[in-house]
């Protein structure tokens, strides 16, 4: 877990360019678990934490990866 000192929460405007979703994209991929989940921030607002959002995105590019070197050996086959 991060320390506490170095945590941040991203409202949905730092949210959105990040990931390039729509409000009902994320929400969905919350309810599904494949998505970090939002914090209460206050009445109606809400945020995600930097670190978990940063890390999701981290195994979306590490899924990419994987996926380009298998298509890579699947055509020297």
């Amino acid at each position: 877990m991060a320390d506490l000192t170095s945590m941040k929460i991203l409202r949905w405007r730092e949210v959105a360019p990040i990931i390039g979703c729509s409000r009902m994209t994320i929400a969905r991929m919350e309810k599904a678990g494949t998505f970090p989940q939002r914090i209460r921030i206050g009445n109606g607002s809400v945020g995600w934490l930097k670190h978990e959002v940063e890390d999701w995105l981290t195994q979306r590019m590490a899924v990419r990866v994987e996926d380009e070197c298998e298509a890579i050996s699947d055509d020297r086959l």
